[in-house]
């Protein structure tokens, strides 16, 4: 899936924005991106790997640290989408006003999830437990995920209700996944409408130039694998579908569960916490 936004910046007369700790969009989204790539092939590897152990003995903490690779990787690049208002300087116009607005809800929007769950990883000792649902009768895995946080004055973690909303009890990583890729296209997109609307100014092109944020086989992994939640987990949620020569955003709706399932979590005990929330 190639960069609609590196499309659109490419050959055009616009001053960018660059320092030491600030490279160049082209730059920045393509080392980004790349590093995406790989620890969303990671993840699916372990998740896949946990799934269907090759021993019949899964890992005992599941996919929880490649997840945790994930998240960091993600966040960087919707900090970058973020960033690109400055980088580009975006016009303070009355005419170019709305853009700007539209861009900044949609980018924060899109990448609020993924931010949310880096930053309480790394800075409020967040941890995550992941979950194994065999289902009953068909045997089949699904595997999903927890955000815990500590509770207050007590030696016990409690679910994380700020990245957890409307009574969810844990993300299925195929949910998280389909969120993730549709997030980062979503933001790729809204940065190509607002270089389309930015005016040329006098100053040499930039260079024409491609960049593919997602090949088609790590795209087909996802979206070939079930679609289930189980009953405290929304049915709906932002996904992508392949057809041939495109690419679809949009809303998708999954099954839950029909069946029973024997359920199993794996969490990694931080040294203090006595409790751990386990349904």
């Amino acid at each position: 899936m190639a960069s609609t936004f590196v499309e659109a910046l490419s050959g055009r007369q616009l001053l960018v924005k660059e320092s030491s700790d600030r490279p160049h969009p082209f730059q920045h989204l393509s080392v980004t991106s790349k590093k995406l790539s790989s620890a969303l092939s990671d993840f699916l590897d372990s998740l896949e790997k946990d799934e269907f152990p090759p021993s019949g003995d899964p890992h005992p903490l599941g996919p929880k640290e490649e997840l945790e690779a994930l998240a960091y990787r993600a966040a960087e690049v919707f900090e970058l989408y973020e960033g690109l208002p400055t980088a580009l300087a975006f016009p303070g116009s009355k005419a170019f006003r709305e853009t700007a607005a539209d861009y900044r809800s949609g980018v924060s929007k899109a990448g609020r999830d993924f931010k949310l769950l880096c930053n309480s990883l790394k800075h409020n000792s967040n941890s995550i437990s992941t979950i194994q649902y065999t289902l009953a009768n068909t045997r089949r895995v699904i595997t999903a995920f927890r955000l815990l946080e500590a509770t207050p004055g007590e030696k016990a973690m409690r679910l994380n209700e700020n990245y957890h909303r409307k009574g969810e009890r844990q993300r299925t990583c195929t949910t998280f996944l389909h969120q993730l890729i549709y997030g980062v296209l979503r933001c790729d997109y809204l940065a190509a409408n607002a270089v389309a609307k930015l005016l040329d100014v006098k100053c040499e092109p930039i260079s024409p130039s491609q960049l593919t944020l997602f090949n088609g086989r790590l795209l087909q992994r996802i979206v070939g694998r079930e679609k289930i939640v189980f009953s405290s987990e929304s049915t709906m949620f932002d996904g992508l579908e392949l057809h041939p020569e495109l690419i679809c955003l949009r809303r998708l709706e999954a099954a839950v569960s029909p069946e029973p399932a024997e359920v199993v979590t794996k969490v990694l005990h931080n040294g203090y916490s006595l409790s751990y929330p386990y349904k």
